[in-house]
């Protein structure tokens, strides 16, 4: 038999191996959680690095004390509030200058300032009782640059009513700036625009860039008339020089766009090939040159724009972006729509591809697809092999969303398409549809309006002072107004009930001609687009003889808009023959692409409504017709599309032979 001591010491090896699992799950679990803070910690460094290393070693400026005499202190003007006003200006003409850039869809990267100052949370440090904005100003101190600091005083004499602001600015740089006047905010904003043209050049150009009026009203001493603010533009970006060549390259870029507001193709291409030469992977100078040869009819030089990119920069989606771009005339065939098809989704892989895509591949693909609209039929004529362009173009816009959820473009160009007329076919044309039809088919346009126009929104929210944003909203409601009078026009008295009254339709073409007046104001070019919405807006608000005032002066770069706003104009006073001979220019000059939906809808149904009313009457009897009508019934040929011929170089400096022009 067992003693009974060998009978008790035989658990002894289990224990021992249970000890043994505890102590290294111990060790494990030590080793691990230190490993994971470790990862933290250096995680957290290099974070912390590069907002560290800017607001240390950056240029900045801290808005000090102001002196303020006491009666403005009793009206609650301090020395507090002058430093917010004086921060208020200067955050505004930054947000301007970014979205100067913006609105032209020029890059995908945030447009910045030389002398950005970083924003350093105020974390207290482990273990001593500091922080770390405290310990970011001790080392700006010891090895950073000195902060400038503004300060200065608001001075009155007595019996004067006249103020003068001083600003002192010490450390970084000496500055003195002062100025006399009665309104106190108009003195802070004055010299809070030098303070920016002193201290970041590059974003008060692109401020007075993007503000283009002129806001001297008074001569200079020499008799000269007053220096507008593209002027302004102008001189600051000749003025700029910069050892970066990326910030170099954006103030050319700035020198070609003010010389393309004022009309001088020549040295805005001068402006554009400079900013290439100095920088060939400054994509938005290959953009906005591209544009503007584009605009001038130069067709030849921006196809050999677009297939230097490509060849020189197979990986960049830009050169074919533009070579889609080029084709966007949806007369010149079924050819070239394939060609730029083909380009755009090039363009659309390569974006994919990168590591951050970017949203201008889709907008300009959704651009593309709404030029080159194409007619819905009916369900009975539908192909399955259809493809609506409005919904292909919603998707890439939607995507683009994604992408670049703080772009204006995005937006107007989304409300554009959804604001575009989906009832193809007119009313007295379609078989009878049920109450319920009716009312079904009204409210899914109402719904399509409606979120249009709060895309239209958005985009002014991002972007307050944009041609382009004021000028989409002027398009979503007159679309708006005009739907909702169709329907008034079009409903019978026992449907009333459901159908907004005439009165919202005028409200909504006042709104309308408000948004596009505001559009010019900023600068917007005097397109026929905007001549012809401006006075459907207009028409639409009872002020018929300045709408006509405005289509007879309307330019004629895209004339078949202005002739379909004379016809809806001239159909809703019921003067269907004259409103005809528009409307079948306009289908002659495009019968194709935004708008010849409505055009043929009218054409049908004043041709219904002739046949019903004069059956027997002959189809121009009316001898009431406008000097503009004459030319209007002229026999039109069918707009010529220019072939991408003459390829030649868009700088001069460009003299090789180009390749030929890559397959889609």
């Amino acid at each position: 038999m067992k003693s009974a001591h060998h009978i008790q010491s035989n658990p002894a090896p289990a224990m021992s191996w249970y000890e043994r699992t505890k102590t290294f799950l111990a060790h494990l679990w030590t080793f691990g959680t230190r490993t994971v803070v470790l990862v933290i910690s250096v995680a957290s460094f290099f974070l912390l690095v590069i907002p560290l290393y800017s607001a240390v070693f950056d240029r900045s400026f801290v808005i000090g004390e102001f002196s303020v005499p006491d009666e403005l202190q009793k009206k609650g003007v301090t020395s507090a509030v002058v430093g917010r006003l004086f921060f208020d200006r200067i955050a505004e003409m930054q947000r301007v200058a970014r979205s100067a850039v913006t609105q032209s869809q020029l890059d995908s990267r945030t447009f910045g300032s030389e002398a950005a100052t970083a924003n350093v949370t105020d974390i207290k440090l482990p273990g001593a009782d500091v922080s770390l904005t405290a310990l970011v100003s001790q080392i700006r101190a010891l090895v950073g640059p000195k902060n400038t600091r503004i300060v200065g005083e608001i001075t009155k004499n007595e019996g004067e009513s006249v103020y003068k602001l001083r600003a002192h600015a010490n450390g970084g740089e000496t500055w003195v700036e002062d100025k006399d006047g009665s309104d106190v905010e108009s003195l802070i904003k004055e010299i809070a625009g030098r303070l920016v043209e002193r201290f970041d050049p590059l974003v008060a150009a692109f401020y007075y860039f993007r503000t283009p009026k002129e806001d001297n009203s008074k001569p200079d001493p020499s008799g000269n008339p007053p220096e507008s603010n593209l002027d302004r533009a102008i001189n600051f970006a000749d003025g700029f020089h910069s050892q970066d060549k990326r910030q170099q390259s954006w103030a050319l870029l700035l020198r070609g766009l003010a010389w393309r507001q004022k009309g001088n193709s020549e040295e805005t291409r001068a402006s554009l090939c400079a900013a290439i030469a100095l920088d060939a992977s400054f994509i938005p100078a290959w953009r906005i040159l591209a544009s503007s040869l584009r605009d001038d009819g130069a067709v030849g030089q921006a196809a050999y724009l677009a297939r230097r990119l490509v060849r020189t920069q197979p990986n960049e989606p830009e050169g074919y972006r533009q070579l889609g771009s080029l084709r966007s005339d949806c007369m010149a065939g079924d050819a070239e729509r394939t060609k730029a098809v083909g380009f755009f989704k090039q363009a659309l892989e390569l974006e994919r591809g990168q590591k951050k895509p970017d949203h201008l591949s889709g907008v300009d693909y959704a651009q593309f697809l709404y030029t080159w609209y194409q007619p819905v039929p009916v369900a009975s004529q539908k192909s399955k092999d259809f493809v609506n362009y409005m919904d292909v173009a919603e998707t890439y816009l939607r995507e683009a969303e994604t992408y670049a959820p703080g772009e204006p473009s995005v937006y107007t160009t989304l409300a554009r398409i959804l604001t575009h007329p989906q009832d193809e076919v007119s009313t007295e044309a379609q078989p009878a549809l049920s109450e319920s039809e009716v009312k079904a088919r009204y409210a899914s346009i109402q719904s399509r309006l409606l979120e249009a126009e709060l895309k239209a929104k958005y985009g002014l929210v991002l972007d307050s002072t944009s041609s382009v944003a004021n000028l989409t909203m002027g398009e979503v409601l007159t679309d708006q107004a005009a739907e909702l009078r169709n329907r008034l026009l079009q409903t019978s008295k026992s449907d009333l009930d459901d159908i907004p009254e005439e009165p919202t339709a005028r409200d909504k073409f006042a709104k309308a001609k408000k948004s596009l007046e505001e559009a010019r104001a900023h600068g917007a070019d005097t397109s026929s687009l905007s001549d012809a919405l401006y006075a459907r807006a207009l028409a639409g608000a009872g002020e018929f003889a300045l709408a006509e005032k405005v289509l007879a002066e309307a330019d004629d770069d895209d004339s078949h808009v202005v002739e379909w706003v004379w016809g809806e104009m001239l159909y809703n006073q019921k003067r269907y023959s004259e409103a005809r001979a528009h409307l079948a220019k306009a289908q002659t000059l495009r019968s194709c692409g935004p708008r010849s939906n409505v055009v043929r809808n009218l054409i049908a149904r004043i041709e219904a409504q002739s046949d019903r009313e004069h059956p027997a009457m002959p189809e121009h009897a009316s001898t009431n017709v406008s000097k503009k009508i004459s030319v209007a019934t002229a026999p039109a040929e069918a707009e010529q599309v220019k072939a991408l011929s003459e390829v030649k170089p868009a700088c001069p400096s460009w003299n090789e032979p180009d390749d030929e022009e890559p397959s889609p």
